[in-house]
């Protein structure tokens, strides 16, 4: 087994590879990606890993922007942020001398990041995997409610640190209860994604 940084823009993501108990010359590279405020020494995603590795596939994990022990700020992360450093571990990991393939598979909101990123790197993956995706998230943001915090979405004028005061159980020392409502969706976001699709279909 592996832990090491997969370098994105500058800021370094967390990873963990781990092999089958027989590993082959070539095999199928399981990308997985944990969810919101989530890690990948969670139960949930060591388990997924398990499987993964006991059908012979090599695991790769990974925290993205502002998760377990990536760089960021927590309240800065965003979709699109995620969307990046998601691209990037994928040709990370197509090109490991091993792969035969590449599955993706994401929990939550990785389970929702892992739907956009197969829509923009299809050729790189033969096989996705949504786990419980949080795809309500855009929706929401749009309506004006994050995880139960109301706002008005016409006019976001909140902090970071004022929005994550309203949430239930807030503690200010608990980094879990950062949360920039900002950031999962807005015109910006939206412009940036049709850069990317535009830029990536004239290369190709």
């Amino acid at each position: 087994n592996q832990e090491f940084f997969i370098k994105c823009d500058g800021i370094n993501v967390h990873a963990k590879l781990d092999f089958p108990d027989v590993a082959k010359e070539k095999m199928p590279v399981f990308v997985l990606i944990p969810g919101f405020t989530g890690h990948i020494e969670e139960d949930h995603i060591i388990a997924i890993m398990e499987a993964a590795k006991s059908v012979g596939c090599v695991c790769l994990r990974a925290e993205l922007y502002g998760h377990g022990k990536s760089e960021g700020e927590f309240y800065n992360h965003t979709l699109y942020l995620w969307l990046q450093e998601a691209i990037r571990v994928i040709n990370y990991a197509a090109e490991l001398p091993y792969a035969e393939k590449v599955i993706l598979a994401g929990h939550s909101q990785g389970g929702l990041l892992s739907v956009l990123a197969a829509g923009v790197m299809q050729d790189r993956l033969c096989a996705l995997l949504p786990l419980s995706p949080a795809m309500n998230i855009p929706y929401d943001a749009q309506r004006g409610s994050i995880l139960g915090v109301e706002f008005d979405k016409e006019s976001i004028v909140l902090s970071a640190d004022e929005v994550r005061k309203t949430m239930p159980g807030y503690n200010p020392k608990d980094w879990r209860t950062h949360v920039d409502k900002t950031g999962f969706v807005g015109p910006r976001m939206e412009a940036q994604f049709k850069h990317l699709l535009k830029t990536r279909k004239n290369k190709g």
